[in-house]
């Protein structure tokens, strides 16, 4: 039996206190299992065991009817994800054969099932450092097991970084908010950042423009030295979210054309900036201003220059930056990776570094 994970070589792990211990927070983004036996297998369980020090804490684990249903619903969750769709969900544009998912337990030669985003949230005194992921299957009436081992890390980052903007700022769509950006693979760290009126409103009126909100057009900032490595400064479209339903044909025309030459970047961040900088660490800032950029491709920026101005196209709901680092400068296959800053305070001014928590609110000098 042929097993493949999506994040094989290490699950990144985003750790908090919980009351005097710590609470683990991670996922595994994909896992594929296919018979490649020339007569049937039956899966019966498939088992998940959490271990912290060498000590396993937690068994997470499906057989039965629990099974039955994970094996069926699965078909559901990926009909259509291919193409651009697959790799923004998992980094990679083919990982499952659609023609050959099973609905059932009982897999024939070729045939495969998978689980997709797979999270755990555990809390012990130590934090989760290895999940071992098992699988018993009977073959020939006999029942057989494999297994994974999947080291669990914390990652810091590599280079020191500022936020993005100066300023008072809320955090939203952040890391502990599961149904944002965590599902999608280069955004699994990613935030967006707005700011709130004096009543710590962000919506304080009705029909509002975008420059009625207080964000809109402030400088967005370079969170460290770096070299740009995409940009994009020329779309004022934006897409309506979170489910787009226009029927606009002026508009359905701009953005095949604008898919056909540009790829669908535009569409989904508008305008943006994507930064190298030290170490294969990549940052990447969106939904900027149409022709706000200072900065093109192939320029070197230092740390705290402004490259933008924050904005509302692509995939937006109103004015905002969508912030991300990843592991490599392709939006759509590579890793999203936690960022720490290095000049950031939090609502009672103590010093903050990772941002854990959605709606946190941050001050940046």
């Amino acid at each position: 039996m042929q097993i493949e994970i999506i994040n094989q070589d290490y699950i990144i792990n985003a750790t908090m206190n919980c009351m005097g211990t710590l609470q683990s927070d991670f996922v595994i983004k994909a896992i594929k299992v296919k018979n490649d036996f020339s007569e049937p297998i039956v899966i019966e369980r498939i088992a998940f065991f959490i271990k912290a020090n060498g000590m396993e804490i937690k068994e997470v684990c499906y057989s039965d009817d629990a099974l039955k249903n994970l094996i069926a619903d699965f078909q559901k969750r990926i009909k259509g994800l291919s193409g651009w769709g697959s790799k923004v969900m998992i980094g990679t544009e083919s990982f499952w054969n659609s023609n050959e998912v099973s609905k059932k337990p009982t897999l024939l030669p070729n045939q495969e099932i998978g689980i997709l985003n797979e999270f755990f949230l555990v809390v012990y005194n130590k934090p989760v450092d290895e999940v071992v992921l098992a699988i018993s299957f009977l073959q020939g009436g006999e029942l057989i097991t494999q297994q994974i081992c999947i080291p669990v890390i914390e990652y810091q980052t590599k280079n020191d970084y500022i936020f993005p903007a100066k300023g008072v700022w809320q955090i939203n769509g952040n890391y502990d908010c599961i149904g944002a950006h965590r599902t999608q693979y280069s955004m699994g760290f990613a935030f967006d950042i707005a700011q709130l009126n004096a009543e710590s409103k962000l919506v304080y009126k009705d029909d509002m423009q975008d420059e009625d909100y207080i964000a809109f057009g402030k400088d967005i900032l370079a969170i460290g030295d770096g070299e740009v490595v995409d940009c994009f400064n020329d779309t004022k479209l934006r897409v309506n979210f979170p489910n787009d339903t226009t029927t606009d044909e002026k508009e359905l025309e701009q953005r095949k054309a604008m898919i056909d030459t540009y790829g669908y970047m535009p569409i989904q961040c508008g305008n943006y900036v994507v930064l190298k900088h030290l170490n294969d660490e990549y940052s990447l800032y969106g939904h900027l201003q149409y022709h706000s950029l200072t900065v093109q491709k192939g320029d070197t920026v230092k740390q705290g220059q402004p490259i933008g101005r924050l904005g509302n196209t692509g995939k937006s709901s109103c004015p905002h930056l969508h912030f991300q680092l990843m592991n490599g400068s392709d939006y759509s296959t590579a890793r999203g990776l936690p960022c720490h800053f290095t000049n950031i305070v939090d609502a009672e001014r103590e010093a903050l570094s990772l941002i854990r928590e959605e709606y946190t609110i941050v001050a940046a000098e």
